[in-house]
């Protein structure tokens, strides 16, 4: 009995520590290959906060950061935007993932313009990024502390003014002349004012020696000119000797001496700056929304709301230099009219269409069109009445009714699998799109011509990618949702836009993509919307797979 207890508690210990091995390699195993949720951010650097983006995302831990980017729609491109994480980090090792739209335009220094692309959050970032290199009083606008955007554009650095400096001097000027003068003893002149000189005189002096008629007489003139910036100075000093007999004398060798040094530093003027805030008031345009109306005939269309654009007031700080605009910054906006949306009623009654009854009173067969978008015209039978199809098109087929049922009625045509031959009309990209999903052709359209394209390709290629199949994927998915009219619109934009559906739309990824016009994805959109073409038949899609879903271009649709 011992015995057997001994072995007894020597398997459960040895099961007790298989057990914990199990744990510990599981816990392991969910560590390094499980999933983890990974938060993304997305800012496209207008310059406001509100405009940054973030969402949460589940992700495998082996995979790359680079991996659930491309998988979320968001674009790979380094000379775009700038990644907090290295793309090829793998997610178990990132928690959070930032992404930020760089800055581009063109800096200005004298005469010299340079290109920049940075991803600095200030004036003197970007400067420092491109070696543009600021000595002491060089004004930059806007200046260094400026937060810089997308919308900052350009740069400007004016150097600080060098100084000049000219000094001139005069020659000294001499002259020598024979004066006579006579004076009586004690007797004292003072000479009058003279023009004000341009320059500074640094020294002026006269001297005359005379023979008076009378011993001892002196005379002292002296002169002071004086103004704003000038001064000039004159003595005289007039020595009379006289003779012993009383006689007149005259004044020989009389001497006139005179300098001047001219100093002169004239000074280029500064440019002047000047900064003023600017208001103005910009138009809002409307939206256009579409709602079905059921009291209308099916194909009409009526304007019930017209749409009115709406006002803002837009204050900008634009820049002078020298009286010429060098930058200009929104300040800040304010919307003082809301556009009012024009609101079109799409008819969805039904149109009576009139019975033609034969004579053994069957029904009416309609033939179910086929993907080659001819019209089908199902030969007669002696039970069945002209059937109706569409779309019109010169007729080819005529299929015969199956005349041994033992229903009156006639069997519609049955609908031929759809192939990539039925391409006609399409552009060159659809002769290679893989439709063994459940693709094809034939299907509901809607013109592209009365829709916003821009925005319905910028949202569609977020979503899908830039190709023609990943796009065509996301526009088939659109346009399904369409036909099951249960998706918040009954065309493409509406749906798009409708509430809690897409995230490009609602986060506002999508207009990175405004304006890009990219060939493959303006083709896919095309030949959904126009052409009838569907890569497969579903309504939904995830980044991640599902139960029953396929991959399409990296999402799932099911």
């Amino acid at each position: 009995m011992e015995k057997r207890h001994q072995i007894k508690g020597r398997t459960v210990a040895i099961l007790a520590l298989l057990m914990a091995a199990i744990l510990v390699c599981a816990g392991w195993a969910y560590y390094q290959y499980g999933s983890k949720e990974v938060n993304i951010s997305f800012d496209p650097n207008t310059g406001n906060t509100a405009d940054v983006r973030t969402k949460t995302i589940t992700a495998g831990k082996q995979r790359t950061v680079q991996d659930i980017l491309q998988e979320n729609n968001y674009e790979i491109n380094n000379d775009k935007y700038t990644y907090s994480e290295d793309l090829t980090k793998q997610i178990k090792d990132v928690s959070s993932v930032s992404i930020k739209k760089k800055a581009t335009g063109t800096i200005t220094v004298g005469d010299s313009t340079k290109s920049y692309n940075s991803s600095g959050e200030t004036v003197g970032d970007v400067l420092a990024d491109t070696g543009v290199k600021l000595s002491e009083g060089d004004t930059v606008t806007p200046s260094k502390n400026s937060k810089v955007s997308v919308s900052t554009g350009s740069i400007s650095v004016a150097s600080a003014p060098a100084a000049s400096t000219a000094t001139g001097t005069s020659a000294a000027a001499t002259a020598t002349g024979t004066a006579s003068a006579s004076a009586s003893t004690g007797n004292t002149a003072s000479s009058a004012s003279a023009p004000a000189s341009t320059a500074t005189a640094a020294s002026a002096s006269a001297l005359t020696t005379a023979s008076a008629a009378s011993s001892g007489n002196t005379a002292a003139a002296s002169q002071t000119l004086d103004n704003s910036e000038n001064t000039s100075t004159a003595t005289a000093s007039q020595t009379e000797k006289s003779t012993e007999n009383g006689k007149n004398s005259s004044n020989d060798g009389i001497m006139v001496q005179a300098s001047s040094a001219d100093s002169a530093t004239p000074t280029a003027a500064a440019p002047t700056t000047e900064v003023k805030e600017e208001t103005k008031e910009v138009s809002i345009p409307y939206d256009t929304k579409q709602v079905d109306d059921a009291t209308l005939t099916e194909g009409t269309k009526t304007v019930t709301t017209a749409g009115v654009n709406g006002v803002k007031k837009v204050t900008e700080k634009v820049t002078y230099q020298d009286g010429k605009e060098i930058s200009r910054e929104t300040a800040s906006e304010t919307v003082t009219t809301q556009p009012v949306a024009e609101i079109t009623s799409v008819g969805t009654k039904k149109a009576e269409a009139a019975a033609t009854p034969t004579a053994s009173g069957a029904n009416t067969a309609t033939a179910v069109p086929v993907t080659d978008t001819t019209t089908v015209t199902p030969t007669a039978t002696p039970t069945a009445d002209t059937t109706t199809a569409t779309p019109t098109a010169t007729p080819t087929a005529a299929p015969t009714a199956d005349t041994s049922a033992s229903t009156a009625d006639t069997q519609p045509a049955a609908t031929p699998a759809a192939d990539n031959s039925a391409t006609s009309g399409l552009s060159d990209y659809a002769a290679s799109v893989d439709m063994s999903h459940g693709g094809s052709t034939g299907n509901a359209t809607e013109s592209t011509a009365n829709t916003n394209m821009d925005l319905i390709c910028a949202i569609v290629a977020h979503e899908g990618g830039t190709s023609y199949e990943g796009s065509l994927a996301v526009i088939s998915c659109v346009m399904n949702r369409v036909d099951a009219g249960n998706w918040g619109g009954s065309d493409a934009s509406s749906v798009l836009t409708a509430p809690g559906q897409f995230a490009s739309y609602l986060d506002g990824y999508y207009t990175q993509y405004l304006g890009a016009d990219i060939p493959e994805v303006r083709a896919a959109v095309t030949d959904c919307m126009d052409g009838g073409l569907r890569s497969h038949p579903y309504t939904s899609f995830r980044s991640y797979e599902t139960d029953g879903s396929v991959n399409i271009r990296g999402n799932w649709y099911f």
